[in-house]
């Protein structure tokens, strides 16, 4: 009957734990890319051709980070939530960057082939055989 309510103890605190480590990091405040300061500044057509020589090693580097590029808009894509992207064209690769919320309405009054410098948080690219070469950016911001 011991072991009963010792086992028993212990699913309660593992519970309680698990409980209170989920609100932890629920709850966590997110941290602002506009008050971050990149850790590398580079222009579109840079990132491109990184990418396009050799994806693996640039995924590597660029991983988490916050990045400031430089480029001109060819796309803007609004997705169902809301959200707006600003896609830059650079050789065959597609460098995507979703904004941020607060940023949204900024960029509603941006035209294609404007040059703009964007701040962002890099997730990670996708190479496929029909859409080729994607940068992904998150969390963006315009400078």
């Amino acid at each position: 009957m011991k072991k009963f309510y010792l086992l028993f103890a212990v699913l309660i605190l593992a519970i309680l734990g698990g409980t209170v480590a989920f609100f932890y990091v629920w709850n966590k405040p997110k941290v602002s890319i506009a008050k971050t300061a990149p850790a590398f500044s580079i222009a579109t057509s840079q990132l491109a051709a990184e990418f396009s020589k050799d994806s693996a090693s640039a995924n590597k580097k660029y991983l988490n980070k916050v990045i400031s590029i430089t480029g001109k808009v060819t796309e803007m894509e609004t997705d169902a939530a809301g959200f707006v992207s600003l896609i830059f064209n650079e050789a065959g690769v597609d460098i995507q960057c979703t904004l941020d919320s607060a940023a949204n309405t900024k960029a509603a009054n941006r035209n294609l082939q404007d040059s703009v410098r964007i701040k962002g948080n890099y997730v990670g690219y996708l190479n496929d055989d029909i859409f080729g070469l994607q940068v992904k950016l998150n969390n963006c911001v315009t400078e």
